[in-house]
């Protein structure tokens, strides 16, 4: 008994070295089962969109709701792990599921972010319709373009000093430091909107911290905008009605192709 034991485990770990990556990794979506993780998350979401929606948001609801399937939420999982967990990391999960050896360490919080990280344009697209809902919002339409305001501030999302309704977008004050700053920022990417006249937008995913942050700024912020500066110019300006939690943010006010390469270059901190 013991020997056919010891003949099966060394089976079992002979195969894992047999394992590309690629497999070890859909075997560790498969084991953890991150797709139903994934899935009924997603399914929370949109039916709580659902009951709030009227007839027309509805049918957005339920458009984006298709396009995300099984199949889009294990090939995102993959790119998620792909690029997070190195081989040797790969190949601890692995034999955790398979043999239960579980000495060594994985980082499963960073693993986590990654994962938001690689889902964090689907998350805009869902926040983007609770947004419409009257909740809050983080974006302006092409008719209603925000006109940017020269401001004497570093990069980052501030708070505004003695706001009142009446209070003109030009005459804001900001907090002399930003709540929010580079480091806060996980990642930073253009997209494009699904709905109305398909325009690019950049879409921000936030840090573990940043999400904390933004959670504080909106929470205390309600019914007042926030400022989001960059290149000492206040390029948004929107109204918070409630706190944010999701741990994103859409800017979106008609800048072109150019500047929105520009503005995620200075999101990012990268160099010219």
């Amino acid at each position: 008994m013991k020997l056919m034991l010891g003949c099966f485990i060394y089976f079992m770990v002979f195969v894992s070295y047999g394992q590309t990556k690629h497999e070890k990794i859909v075997d560790i979506i498969k084991k953890l089962k991150l797709v139903d993780d994934q899935k009924a998350g997603f399914e929370s979401k949109f039916e709580v969109l659902k009951r709030k929606a009227s007839s027309d948001d509805t049918i957005r609801v339920i458009q984006l709701e298709d396009k995300i399937s099984e199949d889009v939420i294990t090939e995102k999982l993959i790119v998620a792990l792909d690029h997070f967990l190195e081989d040797d990391n790969v190949d601890v999960l692995y034999r955790c599921n398979q043999l239960k050896d579980c000495d060594k360490d994985v980082d499963l919080e960073g693993l986590q972010e990654a994962i938001i990280v690689e889902f964090g344009t689907i998350n805009a697209a869902i926040d983007k319709i609770t947004n419409s809902f009257n909740t809050y919002s983080n974006s302006y339409s092409s008719s209603d373009v925000f006109v940017v305001i020269p401001v004497d501030r570093e990069d980052g999302f501030y708070a505004t000093i003695d706001y009142t309704y009446n209070t003109r977008d030009e005459d804001v004050t900001l907090e002399a430091i930003p709540s929010i700053v580079q480091a806060d920022i996980l990642k930073v990417e253009k997209i494009y909107s699904d709905y109305g006249n398909n325009t690019p937008e950049i879409s921000i995913a936030f840090t573990k911290e940043g999400t904390r942050k933004f959670e504080v700024l909106t929470a205390n912020n309600i019914g007042k905008p926030i400022a989001i500066v960059i290149d000492k110019q206040i390029i948004s300006l929107p109204r918070v009605n409630s706190k944010i939690t999701g741990g994103y943010v859409n800017i979106s006010n008609g800048f072109s192709e150019k500047e929105i390469k520009e503005m995620i270059r200075k999101l990012r901190g990268d160099k010219k």
